[in-house]
Order: C-alpha cells, then sequence, then structure tokens
C-alpha cells in the first residue's frame, strides 16, 4: 500500500509542474501623422469626380455637370455669351438676353437666328475656392476692357453697351457668414471699370464658394449703327485679397 501512495504523489507532483504562468500586458505605441501646406486662393476651378478625373461635377451637389450647347456649364463661368443673330436696324434700343445655342452644322443666317430664338437662357455660376491656412478678405470683380467690335476693324463698334448679370443663390461648403453679393443686378460698362460682384470679409469665404449667375443681358442704345458683321468683346474676371 505504501509503494501505490507514492506513486499517486509523483504523480500530483507532475501536474503542479506544468501549470501556465499569468504574464503582465504588454503596450506598443503608433503616432499618427497629417500635415497641410498652404492652399491658394482660385477663380473658377474645375471641381471634379473624385472616382473619374475627366468628369466635372457641381460642387453643391455633387452631380455630374451637363455641358450646354455652346459648350457652357451651368456651375462655371461661361465659355462665351451668345446675344444672338438679328436684322440690322439703327432707330430703337435694344435688349438681348445669352442662350446656350446649338450651332452644329448651321450656317444660314436665318437659321442661325431661328435657333437662337428657341434656345435656352445662358444659366451659369461664379465659383471661387480658397483653401488658404490664413484666411483673410478676398473679392471678386469683372470688367469690360472695350466695346463690342469687329475684331478686324475695332474702331467699328457698338459703343456704349451695357451689360448687365443678374446674380443669384449663393452657397459655400462652410458657410456663406461673410459672404456677400454687393448688388443683385451687375451692370458693366465697356470702359474698363472694375465693377464688385462678390466679396468675403476677414475670416470667412474659406472653401467653395458658389454664386449663381442667373441671366446675362446685352442693352445696345437706340441710333447705334452696325454693319453686317460679327461684334465680339471680352469679358474679365479677377479674384484678389483685399486690404
Amino acid at each position: 500500500m505504501k509503494k501505490r501512495i507514492l506513486l499517486i504523489t509523483g504523480l500530483l507532483s507532475g501536474c503542479i509542474l506544468f501549470s501556465s504562468t499569468t504574464l503582465a500586458a504588454q503596450n506598443a505605441n503608433t503616432e499618427g501623422k497629417i500635415e497641410y501646406g498652404t492652399g491658394a486662393l482660385t477663380i473658377d476651378p474645375n471641381p471634379v469626380d473624385p472616382t473619374d478625373p475627366t468628369k466635372p461635377i457641381d460642387p453643391e451637389t455633387g452631380l455630374p455637370e451637363v455641358e450646354q450647347p455652346g459648350g457652357n456649364m451651368n456651375s462655371r463661368l461661361p465659355k462665351n455669351l451668345n446675344f444672338g443673330y438679328h436684322i440690322n436696324q439703327t432707330t430703337a434700343k435694344e435688349k438681348w438676353i445669352a442662350k446656350n445655342v446649338d450651332t452644329t452644322g448651321l450656317t444660314d443666317f436665318d437659321e442661325l437666328s431661328a435657333a437662337y430664338n428657341s434656345a435656352s437662357q445662358t444659366v451659369s455660376a461664379l465659383l471661387v475656392e480658397d483653401n488658404r491656412t490664413e484666411e483673410g478678405n478676398w473679392e471678386v470683380k469683372v470688367k469690360q476692357e472695350k466695346p463690342f467690335a469687329i475684331a478686324a476693324t475695332p474702331t467699328k463698334n457698338l459703343g456704349s453697351t451695357l451689360l448687365s448679370i443678374t446674380t443669384g443663390d449663393l452657397w459655400n461648403n462652410i458657410s456663406t457668414t461673410g459672404i456677400s453679393v454687393p448688388n443683385s443686378i451687375v451692370n458693366i460698362a465697356p470702359t474698363n471699370q472694375e465693377v464688385s460682384l462678390l466679396t468675403a470679409s476677414a475670416g470667412n469665404g474659406a472653401g467653395m464658394t458658389k454664386l449663381k449667375l442667373d441671366k446675362f443681358e446685352l442693352e445696345i442704345p437706340a441710333n447705334t449703327v452696325k454693319e453686317t458683321a460679327l461684334y465680339t468683346a471680352d469679358i474679365n474676371w479677377v479674384v484678389s485679397e483685399t486690404p
């Protein structure tokens, strides 16, 4: 009986030798980093679909932009302002609205005139992107340097025309606080004088700002002599920091 007891004791001793030991918790650290450089103040940027940089989008809705006849887009500055094709007269004052005219394959004046009459009104937008790390004032001004004129003979022009821009809704992806539109209708004479269109006060206007431009209208004074020709003019848009 004593031998059997000793054998069992030895087995119990063996079980105790193989018991596990509890270890203290271990720690490791990882440092995360992100750094930004100075951004820029930009007028008429080209927002695109992050998944397809070839597709422009409306930054307000995130939806794809659809190019209008004539190449204009609803959330960008217009590439052109087509005020139409009209029979010459000198006595009456004229007012013409810019439209998205599809002139593809058209050469006949009557066809071009009909296309203008049936076209949709040009609606576009002014975009300003402010990604500067030091937020400051900014202002957008617009001007027409010279009268509508015949390219080959600039002295033959339409004189003291008046270009009117009707502004619409204002949007910013962060906040519209401190962003203002001085005038709901902006009148631009061909005198190379800048006219204020959109402003942001100090510390405001960061991110993407969009101002809808609902209508472009050209007024031509009465008693204006005109040639049978195409008249053109350049409209200049400038964004700048203000003191």
